[in-house]
């Protein structure tokens, strides 16, 4: 369909709440975040810059994601920019999300991410082969591997031979470990619940089913690439 213009001060959605402060460490950094969102550096510097920095921030997500996509339609007209707009949108929200639940969350217990993803995992699921954490995860093997190891040293998990295939190690909570996860997931949910408090209960009602309905759509090839 043919592209339509799409005015960032249009339709603007509530704020969400607000954080701000310095970078954490082990964040991603503007430069990183940069490359994510032109896919090459920027050859425009701090104007640029100071562009990705405000995409990052709670109240400029939406407006990012309507510029970038006004932007693109502009250079090609035929695009969909109901569909780009959706996607570009999405992206930056999980990001600006992502990074809060690890500044405010991960980071004061000395994880990122991925080692919160896998201490989650192993919570709910219960122990497993590396294998099976990568496919459950979505990691590479070797990432899981070095994620794995700083965990163990760190107390979070345990390593075990497995009796299945003595070249496997079985991964599970270490005792401390269980320990730390009731105040880890309390503190997590009270961050979502503030997030969420944009929406009403229907809203995210609708929102959640609107999620399952786009996953539901996925084009017929997206498994094989999985």
């Amino acid at each position: 369909m043919p592209g339509r213009c799409v005015n960032p001060a249009a339709s603007h959605p509530p704020p969400l709440n607000s954080h701000g402060g310095r970078s954490p460490p082990g964040a991603a950094t503007l430069e990183e975040i940069t490359l994510d969102a032109h896919g090459s550096e920027d050859p425009h510097g701090s104007e640029a810059a100071d562009g990705i920095r405000d995409a990052l921030s709670p109240n400029g997500a939406y407006d990012y994601s309507a510029q970038f996509t006004q932007l693109a339609v502009d250079l090609v007209p035929e695009l969909d920019a109901e569909a780009m707009l959706l996607f570009v949108l999405l992206a930056r929200v999980a990001r600006v999300t992502s990074y809060d639940f690890e500044s405010t969350v991960h980071r004061p217990a000395a994880l990122n991410y991925s080692s919160f993803f896998v201490v989650a995992l192993l919570a709910v699921d219960g122990p497993m082969e590396g294998s099976r954490l990568a496919s459950a995860s979505g990691m590479s093997r070797a990432a899981v591997s070095a994620v794995t190891k700083t965990l163990h040293r760190d107390g979070w998990i345990l390593r075990t031979p497995s009796t299945r295939d003595g070249r496997s190690v079985v991964l599970s909570l270490s005792p401390e470990g269980h320990s730390r996860i009731p105040a880890l997931f309390r503190r997590l949910n009270a961050r979502e619940q503030q997030w969420a408090g944009a929406l009403s209960t229907a809203d995210r009602t609708e929102l959640v089913r609107l999620l399952r309905q786009l996953a539901g759509g996925a084009p017929p090839d997206i498994h094989s690439r999985a």
